[in-house]
């Protein structure tokens, strides 16, 4: 039994493709509109059944993908399929429910095939940090990093929301919400590394945890970094061009032989770190304050 957490992060594991038997192998190919391949399209498939509950296969230069092992009692009508790529959308099938397609399960093995169409506007695909990149002034860029993406993603959903809700205010107005930001972060940060039985914080014990001299994320961080927010981080997420991504985006490291798989860690943890020891994955759950080991 695994400790994790859903909301905050899943564990990947990326494996060479296995050749043990399955209860269901799914293939398929993802093209164009027009029958050409795509190649580096991530293949996600979702289980509940299964021990990882999600699976990420990528087509090669053909097109051609494999879902090589969902585990034993895994079967067709428990799987959700969809396909993602930068710069592309999904145009068939129109479902992900493999039960909901009626796709015949053959000796073991289910084909599905991908239809995508390009798009211009890729505000939806592009991870949290090209918003940062998005900004004309990159000179706190590093300052952002340090401070920022210790603890999560930035800008993560919450903070988009945030930001989006400063659109109407003026500059000073923004800054001094980013400020009552960072104040709210410090106290969200004392409950999110106590024990699970500990007592809930006093009036006094919040008042000293809010002090920035008393948290790391301190007064100049604070000082340095709300200002630039305020100026240059956008409030609107709604369009990020392609060719504007493409001037950062590198090489993804995957190809047709790479399969990710994610656990799902339990709903009242906060596991951030994990370590492979002799082959077994271990994971640190910092908000109860114990040790979890992976079962594979």
């Amino acid at each position: 039994m695994v400790i994790v957490k859903r909301r905050l992060a899943a564990l990947l594991l990326i494996t060479a493709l296995p050749i043990t038997a399955m209860a269901v192998e799914i293939t398929g190919k993802v093209v164009t509109a027009d029958n050409q391949p795509i190649a580096g399209a991530m293949i996600t498939i979702r289980s509940a059944s299964a021990a990882a509950t999600i699976t990420k296969v990528f087509s090669g230069a053909d097109g051609q993908f494999r879902v090589p092992n969902l585990g034993d009692n895994v079967y067709v009508n428990s799987v959700k399929a969809s396909v993602d790529k930068l710069g592309f959308k999904q145009q068939s099938p129109d479902k992900s429910s493999l039960a909901a397609l009626k796709i015949p399960q053959v000796d073991g093995q289910v084909i599905v095939n991908f239809v995508m169409q390009p798009i211009t506007n890729v505000a939806h695909q592009v991870p949290a940090s090209a918003w940062v990149l998005k900004t004309a002034d990159h000179s706190l860029l590093k300052d952002i990093v340090n401070t920022c993406s210790q603890c999560h993603q930035f800008p993560n959903d919450r903070v988009k929301n945030f930001a989006s809700a400063l659109a109407t205010i003026d500059e000073s107005q923004r800054e001094q919400a980013w400020r009552g930001m960072f104040a709210a972060m410090r106290v969200q940060m004392y409950g999110a590394l106590q024990a699970e039985n500990s007592v809930p914080a006093t009036a006094e014990q919040i008042a000293f945890i809010v002090d920035a001299e008393n948290s790391f994320i301190d007064q100049t961080d604070e000082d340095l970094l709300t200002p630039w927010l305020a100026k240059n981080f956008t409030t609107s997420f709604e369009h990020y061009p392609l060719a504007e991504a493409k001037k950062w985006l590198g090489q993804s490291g995957v190809n047709e032989h790479t399969v990710i798989r994610q656990f799902a860690y339990d709903e009242n943890s906060f596991v951030r770190e994990t370590a492979v020891l002799d082959g077994v994955v271990w994971v640190d759950d910092i908000s109860r304050n114990r040790i979890g080991k992976l079962d594979q």
